[in-house]
């Protein structure tokens, strides 16, 4: 394994560990968190961020949407674009979930795997368009909002 792909996969593993305290915290506060703490959504952003623009570089499509969409939803919830409801909270939960899988694939393999992200990133879609009235569609692998 190259060294970049170790740093890769070291770095958002370690950030995954992080997003997932931070989602639990999320949690505890519930809708009064984007008022109380900013930072919480800007880690959460950044971590799947990096990883949407890393594994894209790296080839790793599948991975690359995941992370897209997640920070699309964060984004939104950051900004106070709607409520922040335990169903977008459980929804970054399975997306963690997925990310890690295929992290630990690519660690074994360096291939993506089969882990399958198309249910959670229609989740995220469906969540931006009831709550927030916003359209997200794929476009040359991109997420996009209409």
């Amino acid at each position: 394994m190259d060294e970049a792909l170790a740093e890769f996969l070291r770095e958002n593993l370690e950030g995954l560990t992080n997003m997932e305290a931070d989602l639990s915290s999320l949690r505890e506060k519930g809708k009064a968190v984007s008022d109380d703490d900013p930072e919480l959504f800007g880690r959460l952003y950044r971590v799947m961020h990096t990883i949407a623009g890393t594994a894209g570089f790296l080839g790793f499509d599948k991975l690359g949407q995941l992370g897209a969409s997640s920070e699309l939803l964060i984004a939104a919830m950051k900004e106070g674009d709607f409520e922040i409801k335990s169903h977008m909270i459980d929804a970054l939960h399975v997306a963690l979930g997925k990310a890690r899988e295929i992290l630990n694939h690519v660690q074994k393999t360096e291939q993506e795997g089969d882990t399958d992200c198309t249910e959670i990133i229609a989740t995220f879609a469906k969540i931006q368009k009831d709550e927030g009235g916003v359209e997200i569609t794929e476009q040359e692998g991109m997420m996009w909002l209409e």
